[in-house]
C-alpha cells in the first residue's frame, strides 16, 4: 500500500491489534462529522469508554472554566498620579473580564466595573435563537481594553463593541457613551481630557465628552483589507498620527465551516508566502489635524517596514523607526508634522519596536546589540553618536511571556529594564540610571519571570511575576526596598492549592556541530532516579524559540502532569533563535538556517545517552513553529525521534528543506479547519507530501477552532489528551501507581 493511512506502525510496534486499529481509522476518517471540533470522550479499540481522570493532576478540571490556576491579570495601566493600577482581571478564574483597581502602596484590590450585569440589546440579541444567546453569554469575554484619561478623573473601555466610561472611584457607575451597529476600538483620549478618540469602520472619531457629539476627523475610502493599526495624539499640540495598514493586495483563502447544513466559505486575506513581494503588506503613517481634515503622508522609503511610530514628548515631532525586511537594519526618523520634513537621526542594528525617550525628553532609548549582547544606548533627541549604557555578557531578556521588557518612568531619570544577567533562563528586573551607571537588581532571589510596569515618579514597580509551578500575579517592589516584594492579586483558587507543580531543574549540553551551548530545563517525575537502574521516557515539550524560560503559561500543568502521572522526563529547550544568549544565537533561525531544528535533534541524541533515559521512547509535541519544529526533526534525521505530535505548523521554510521521505517516527497531525494566523492549506499540502513520499501519519481536525484552540471550551483539554494518548499510544502504560488505572480522562 503506498502512502496515506497504513497500518503498518500500530502493528509492528505490538501495541494495538489490528483490530484496534481500524477502529482508530475510523475515528480519524469520520472527525468531520464531529459537528463540536473534538469531544472528550472517545471509544477505545474495543468500543468502551475508558474510564475518567482521578487523581490530583485532573487535565478536565485544569482546563475547564473556571481556571483552578486562575486568570492571569493583564493590560497593567498607572492612574497619571500614580496613586493607583488598573487592569483586566477575573478574581474567581472565568474568563469573563472586569476592570480592577489597586491602590499603591497599600495593595488593595477594588473591582471598578461589573459589566455582567448589563443585558444584551435588541440590537445585539436580534434573529439569535435562545440557544444561541445562551452561547453569546457563555463566551462572553468581558471588557476588551480600556484607558486612562490624562486628568486622572475616568476610564473609558469597550465592552460587545461600545464604549463606556467609569470614574476613578470605581464603584460600577458606569456609563454608555457610545453606541452604534459598528464596533468601536482603539480608544484614546485627547492631551486635554476633553475629547476621546475611537476607530469605527476604517477611520478616526472623537466624541466630545461634554456634548456628546461625533465628530469624524478622517476621510479614508473604504476599501477592504485596509485599517487603521494605530494612532496618537500629539501631547500639547493639535495634531494626531496614524498608521494605515492596507491587506488590500492579499490573496483570498476560503475557510469554510464544515459543520454548516450549507457550506459557505468564509474568504478571508490570505497571508502571502516569503518572498512573494507581490502580496506583501504595506504601511503607511499619515497626519491629521486634531479636529480633523486633510490626511498628509510621511514620505517613507520604499522597502522599508514601519516597527512603530511615537511623539517626541513635547509633541513637536514623530519618531517614526523603520527597519529594512531581511534584515536587521534599522532607521530613525524624525517628522515635523507641520511641513512634513523628514530628518534621518540614526541607522543601524537595534530593536526598532522598542524605542522610547527619556523622562526628560532630551534623550532616546535604544536598545541594540551591536556589540553581539542585546544592550541599552543612548542618543540626543537631535541624532548623533550612540551612548552605551550597560554592558556585559548577558542581554535585555525580551521574550519570555510578554515582549515587555523596557519601562520608563514619566518623571525622574531611571530605565527598568529585565535582564538575563542571573540566568539566561530567566527574566530579572533591574534598572539603571539614563546617565549611566552600574545598573540595581530589584527582583527577589525567587527563580522566573517579572516583567515591569513602572510608576509614573519611577518610585515603584508592579511586576507580573510568574515560574513554571507559579502562576501569573501581580506584585509591588518599591525601588527604596530592593528584594523584597508585596503581593497584589491572588488569582489561583482555593483548589489549587491541591496541585502539585514541579519546580524545574536547569541543564546544559554542547552542539557537537559548532560548540555552541544551550540550556534547557526538565521537570522529573517524583522519586526521579538518575542512577540508571530505571529508564525514563522523555518528551520535548511545546517546542518554540525561547521555551526553555521559567515562566507560567496555559501548558504548564499538562507538562507537570507527564512528569507526574505518566511518569516522563519533561524537557524544554531554549534553541537557536531565542533571546538571553547574544546576538548570534537570538538569529539562528534566521536567513533560512535550521540552526534551530539541529539544536533539537542534538539535544535529543544527548538525551540518548543518559543512563536513565530509555533511547527508543524519545518524543516531541510542538504548535504553530513548534509544529514545524515537530515535523522538521523527523525529516531531518530520522532515529532521534520515534514519536512526534505536530499541531497547525508553519510550514513556511523552503519547501526542499521538507524531506518527508525519511520519515520513520510515529506522527499525529493536528490541525483546526478555521485557523486565520495558519491557514489549513499548509497542513493539506504537507499532508500530500507524506502521501507522494509514501508515508504514513494520523490525522485530528478541530472543525470549529481557530488558531488559538480555545473558541470552544472542549478543545484544548481534549488537545492536551490527545498528546498524551498517543504517546502512551507508542510507548505502552509509564503511569505511576496502578499500572490497570487509567488517568488520562478518556
Amino acid at each position: 500500500m503506498r502512502g496515506g493511512f497504513q497500518l503498518g506502525p500500530w502493528v509492528r510496534r505490538g501495541f494495538m491489534s489490528r483490530e484496534a486499529v481500524m477502529n482508530k481509522l475510523t475515528l480519524v476518517l469520520t472527525v468531520l462529522v464531529l459537528s463540536l471540533g473534538g469531544t472528550s470522550c472517545v471509544a477505545n479499540g474495543n468500543g468502551a469508554h475508558k474510564a475518567e481522570l482521578r487523581g490530583r493532576y485532573d487535565l478536565d478540571e485544569l482546563y475547564s472554566y473556571p481556571i483552578k490556576w486562575g486568570m492571569a491579570p493583564s493590560s497593567v495601566a498607572w492612574s497619571p498620579d500614580g496613586s493607583k493600577i488598573a487592569f483586566l482581571w477575573n478574581s474567581e478564574g472565568g474568563r469573563f473580564r472586569d476592570i480592577y483597581f489597586a491602590s499603591i502602596p497599600e495593595g488593595e484590590v477594588s473591582r471598578a466595573t461589573e459589566m455582567r450585569v448589563l443585558p444584551l440589546d435588541a440590537r445585539q440579541s436580534e434573529g439569535k435563537t435562545e440557544e444561541e444567546l445562551q452561547e453569546v453569554a457563555h463566551y462572553d469575554p468581558g471588557v476588551t481594553s480600556f484607558t486612562w484619561s490624562q486628568d486622572e478623573s475616568r476610564l473609558a473601555f469597550t465592552y460587545r463593541g461600545d464604549v463606556f466610561v467609569v470614574p476613578s472611584s470605581g464603584g460600577n457607575a458606569f456609563r454608555r457613551v457610545v453606541e452604534s451597529a459598528a464596533t468601536e476600538s482603539g480608544l484614546r483620549f485627547s492631551p486635554d481630557s476633553r475629547r476621546l478618540g475611537f476607530v469605527r469602520n476604517g477611520n478616526i472619531w472623537a466624541l466630545d465628552l461634554e456634548t456628546g457629539a461625533e465628530r469624524q476627523l478622517s476621510e479614508l475610502p473604504g476599501i477592504e483589507g485596509r485599517s487603521i493599526n494605530s494612532y496618537g495624539w500629539a501631547p500639547g499640540q493639535d495634531f494626531l498620527f496614524f498608521i494605515l495598514r492596507d491587506r488590500s493586495n492579499y490573496q483570498k483563502e476560503a475557510m469554510p465551516d464544515f459543520t454548516l447544513d450549507h457550506v459557505l466559505p468564509n474568504l478571508t486575506p490570505f497571508r502571502y508566502r516569503r518572498g512573494d513581494a507581490a502580496r506583501a503588506q504595506t504601511q503607511q503613517v499619515g497626519i491629521l489635524p486634531g479636529n480633523g481634515g486633510t490626511v498628509r503622508w510621511v514620505n517613507l522609503e520604499a522597502g522599508q517596514g514601519l516597527s512603530s511610530v511615537r511623539w517626541f514628548p513635547d509633541g513637536s515631532k514623530l519618531l517614526v523607526s523603520l527597519t529594512r525586511p531581511g534584515t536587521q537594519e534599522g532607521f530613525l526618523n524624525a517628522v515635523d508634522p507641520k511641513s512634513m520634513e523628514l530628518t534621518l537621526l540614526a541607522t543601524g542594528e537595534y530593536s526598532a519596536s522598542n524605542v522610547l525617550f527619556s523622562p526628560d525628553g532630551e534623550k532616546i532609548i535604544i536598545p541594540s546589540d551591536r556589540d553581539g549582547r542585546l544592550h541599552l544606548y543612548t542618543m540626543a533627541t537631535s541624532g548623533g553618536e550612540l551612548e552605551q549604557l550597560t554592558d556585559g555578557e548577558w542581554d535585555l531578556q525580551t521574550n519570555i511571556n510578554s515582549r515587555r521588557f523596557l519601562d520608563v518612568p514619566s518623571q525622574g531619570d531611571r530605565i527598568f529594564f529585565g535582564s538575563s544577567a542571573v540566568h539566561p533562563l530567566e527574566k530579572h528586573l533591574f534598572w539603571v540610571s539614563v546617565d549611566g551607571g552600574e545598573p540595581e537588581r530589584l527582583s527577589p532571589d525567587n527563580r522566573g519571570t517579572y516583567t515591569p510596569y513602572a510608576s509614573p515618579d519611577g518610585r515603584y514597580v508592579v511586576v507580573d511575576y510568574s515560574a513554571v509551578e507559579v502562576p501569573h500575579d501581580l506584585y509591588l517592589i518599591d525601588t527604596a526596598a530592593p528584594g523584597e516584594m508585596k503581593r497584589i492579586t491572588a488569582s489561583p483558587l482555593p483548589e489549587f492549592a491541591d496541585v502539585v507543580l514541579i519546580e524545574p531543574k536547569y541543564y546544559t549540553f554542547t552542539n557537537p556541530n559548532d560548540g555552541v551551548t544551550v540550556h534547557y530545563r526538565m521537570l522529573t517525575p517524583p522519586g526521579f532516579d538518575e542512577s540508571g537502574r530505571k529508564k525514563y521516557p522523555v518528551v520535548f515539550t511545546h517546542m518554540y524559540a525561547d521555551e526553555g524560560k521559567n515562566g507560567w503559561n496555559r501548558y504548564r500543568p499538562f507538562e507537570a502532569f507527564l512528569a507526574a502521572e505518566m511518569n516522563y522526563l519533561v524537557v524544554s529547550l531554549d534553541g537557536r533563535g531565542s533571546s538571553g544568549h547574544g546576538k548570534e544565537f537570538a538569529r539562528g533561525r534566521s536567513g533560512g538556517q535550521t540552526l534551530d531544528v539541529e539544536d533539537h535533534l542534538e539535544a535529543g541524541k544527548h538525551m540518548r545517552t543518559l543512563p536513565y533515559v530509555d533511547p527508543h521512547r524519545v518524543g516531541a509535541w510542538g504548535k504553530s513553529y513548534g509544529g514545524d519544529l515537530a515535523l522538521m526533526i523527523l525529516f531531518q534525521e530520522p532515529g532521534v525521534f520515534d514519536t512526534s505530535v505536530c499541531i497547525q505548523p508553519v510550514t513556511r521554510r523552503p519547501r526542499a528543506i521538507y524531506k518527508p521521505e525519511l520519515l520513520q517516527a510515529n506522527l499525529l497531525l493536528i490541525d483546526s479547519s478555521l485557523d486565520r494566523t495558519v491557514y489549513f492549506r499548509e497542513m493539506a499540502l504537507m499532508m500530500q507530501m507524506l502521501i507522494d513520499s509514501g508515508k504514513y501519519a494520523d490525522f485530528w481536525l478541530y472543525p470549529k477552532e481557530d488558531h488559538s484552540l480555545a473558541l470552544r471550551d472542549e478543545t484544548f483539554k481534549d488537545t492536551m489528551k490527545r498528546i498524551a494518548q498517543y504517546f502512551e499510544d507508542h510507548w505502552g502504560p509509564q503511569r505511576t501507581g496502578d499500572p490497570d488505572d487509567p488517568r488520562l480522562g478518556w
